[in-house]
């Protein structure tokens, strides 16, 4: 091999001038994608931010006056996203305000950035179903809700997925048929229930395993 052929190489192996140095150009997009998110999530934390016309403002940056969310400095009820943090700066909450009052969706999360809690409101008032996990992620609670008040079935499961409690209520009362299972899917007890009251319980060993095998139905 020549030393021309060698020296033809060696000037193709490097970079023209005017020609772009690739792994440098890809570090530098990164980096501008990361100042972007920090930059947002800054922005998003901010009390007093507008995004798309909703104002969202911080927890502490707001004061309840006579039933309703006012800002500190204002005298106007308050209608946007009120927000609140840990002080890691991670979302402990999030709920919907409309005109003071709690209006649509609210949310709530472990310290480390798990849903805890899901729910919807209507005028101040807990409305629809309220939804409850774990701090990893396990569903554990979900409650029926009609303007402020327990209406239906309340269940609760353990941390395998099975079912622990299950509750008719009327008007935030147990009314109606209550059951519990143990940590395997065995019943563990039944009760019919009126107005809060125990009209009837099953508690003989027996007659529980034979529900069992029905599904916990008489």
């Amino acid at each position: 091999m020549s030393d021309d052929t060698l020296r033809g190489g060696e000037l193709g192996s490097r970079s023209r001038p005017g020609s772009f140095n690739r792994p440098v150009v890809v570090v530098g997009i990164l980096f501008l994608v990361l100042v972007s998110l920090v930059v947002g999530l800054r922005r998003w934390q901010t009390p007093g931010l507008v995004e798309s016309g909703v104002e969202t403002v911080g927890r502490d940056r707001l004061v309840l006056r006579e039933g309703r969310w006012m800002k500190t400095d204002e005298t106007n009820a308050f209608t946007g996203m009120m927000v609140e943090f840990y002080p890691d700066g991670t979302m402990q909450s999030r709920s919907a305000v409309s005109n003071g009052l709690l209006h649509g969706l609210s949310e709530g999360w472990w310290t480390n950035a798990v849903l805890a809690v899901r729910e919807m409101f209507r005028e101040g008032r807990s409305h629809g179903l309220r939804t409850k996990w774990d701090e990893i992620g396990n569903r554990i609670a979900e409650t029926d809700i009609r303007a402020g008040e327990i209406e239906g079935l309340h269940r609760e499961w353990h941390t395998n997925g099975k079912p622990s409690l299950e509750v008719t209520m009327a008007r935030g009362k147990a009314h109606g048929l209550a059951r519990k299972w143990g940590l395997q899917g065995q019943l563990a007890g039944q009760w019919v229930m009126s107005n809060g009251a125990v009209v009837q319980a099953i508690t003989n060993a027996t007659e529980l395993g034979a529900l069992t095998q029905k599904g916990g139905r008489p």
